[in-house]
């Protein structure tokens, strides 16, 4: 009986130890795919009020979003409506993105906004809790997009 037991425990030992690596990569699947949802909701080919529903969706009700060059942060509800003037500013234009790094809430992210008649690249750290964007901190980088 004592071997059965120890199998037992060899057992349900092996077992928690996969889950735990299992949790990890679905936490970091689940914050790269907010960030890249993010990015969707803000890219052109929809209209305004497309983008302000999904972003709508993806925001947590207490979400800061700061633009550091800037000096700005705004309320979840400040950066939904922002999205009317995004809209124009996008159009003719693209969002392009490269995920750099997902660890624990945290995914930094390369992002290039091209304007048409002008570009930019930042670094911008994005929040994720329970699915949900509660933090985006944007840094300029670049006056162009030449790393895209």
């Amino acid at each position: 009986m004592n071997s059965f037991r120890l199998i037992l425990a060899t057992v349900l030992m092996a077992s928690l130890i996969a889950f735990v690596p299992a949790a990890q990569a679905n936490e970091r699947a689940s914050i790269i795919s907010a960030a890249n949802q993010f990015y969707a909701s803000i890219s052109p080919g929809q209209d305004a009020a497309s983008m302000q529903a999904k972003m709508d969706g993806l925001l947590a009700p207490e979400a800061q979003i700061e633009v550091q060059d800037l000096g700005v942060t705004q309320t979840r509800s400040e950066f939904v409506e922002s999205l009317d003037n995004w809209y124009d500013a996008i159009s003719g234009g693209f969002v392009a993105h490269k995920i750099e790094e997902a660890a624990s809430n945290n995914v930094t992210v390369l992002v290039c906004y091209n304007f048409g008649d002008n570009a930019m690249t930042t670094r911008e750290i994005l929040t994720v809790e329970a699915a949900m964007i509660s933090k985006a901190v944007q840094t300029k980088i670049a006056d162009d997009c030449t790393d895209f």
